[in-house]
């Protein structure tokens, strides 16, 4: 088996926060069902600078605009799989991840689209309260302040 269309969301409900145990009996890593294997478990390391700008980048990031927020994508790149999830390899040689709770496979890490939503509602926030002190204020104050001089010149 391997994942198949779009992703769907990760497990609902899951947060990073809240533990869950593993329900489900998972195969030891090397074990074979259907055409996969059974990968084991990802253990996640602090990512290089590189590693973390590209996946900044595959989250939607614009850097160096959106740098306050590569936490997000540090912490997406450290999170470890929820239970039951497991990385798993096909026949092709791909990876992808298994639920072996609900049957569940996808392409990407099953709390990547968590991270992605996270990133765009920062994101939002970060262009709502820095629009007003920021960059866009000032340029219409400028503006103005040019247009009042240019009319008192003429």
């Amino acid at each position: 088996p391997g994942p198949g269309g779009a992703a769907p969301p990760p497990p609902a409900g899951r947060r990073p926060s809240e533990p869950e145990e593993e329900t489900a009996e998972i195969p030891a890593p090397g074990t074979q069902f259907g055409t996969s294997v059974v990968l084991p478990k990802e253990v996640p390391t602090d990512p290089t600078d590189q590693e973390l700008e590209e996946y900044a980048q595959w989250m939607g990031m614009d850097l160096p605009r959106h740098r306050p927020l590569l936490w997000i994508a540090r912490a997406a790149l450290t999170a470890e799989l929820p239970p039951n999830w497991r990385p798993c390899q096909d026949e092709n040689g791909g990876v992808y991840y298994f639920n072996f709770a609900t049957g569940e496979s996808l392409w990407d890490h099953p709390m990547d689209e968590h991270y992605k939503e996270l990133f765009r509602s920062e994101k939002r926030k970060l262009e709502v309260e820095g629009a007003p002190s920021g960059t866009v204020a000032r340029a219409k104050k400028e503006k103005k302040e040019r247009k009042g001089k240019k009319e008192a010149e003429e």
